[in-house]
């Protein structure tokens, strides 16, 4: 195995197990802050809407999962929008109740229907959780 795969295996199987989980498994508890589905889904798509016409360029996803062992969340943006983005460009989590920035991180790896994102937890800003919002803007 070449040097550069050693490097690499072990993030993109995180990455690959991290998708796995957005796409098919589901947890049993939710964080006492988190929306439910419906209605976070709901809220993105008015943030969506809010944000379309401040800044057409600008795209909103939702944090499909978290692995907080990782550091990494699989993001979801609609279909349309995924060829507009490139491994490094760094995106916004935010709060999807009151909107507020809570934490940031490049996207890593590229899936079929995900964004894989390394957040940052050093800097003492809440994780990201399940159906936060996400925005980028180039």
């Amino acid at each position: 195995m070449s040097m550069p795969l050693r490097r690499t295996m072990p993030l993109l199987l995180a990455a690959i197990s991290l998708v796995t989980l957005a796409a098919g498994c589901q947890q049993n508890k939710k964080a006492a802050n988190q929306l439910p589905q419906a209605a976070a889904e709901e809220r993105i798509d008015t943030l969506r809407a809010h944000y379309s016409q401040i800044e057409p360029a600008i795209v909103v996803g939702r944090v499909a999962a978290v692995n907080a062992a990782t550091t990494l969340t699989a993001v979801s943006v609609p279909t349309d929008d995924m060829p507009k983005f490139n491994i490094g460009m760094i995106l916004t989590f935010m709060d999807i109740k009151d909107g507020s920035a809570v934490n940031f991180g490049p996207i890593i790896a590229i899936t079929k229907g995900y964004l894989v994102v390394r957040y940052d937890d050093s800097q003492g800003k809440r994780a990201p959780e399940a159906n936060d919002a996400v925005l980028y803007l180039k």
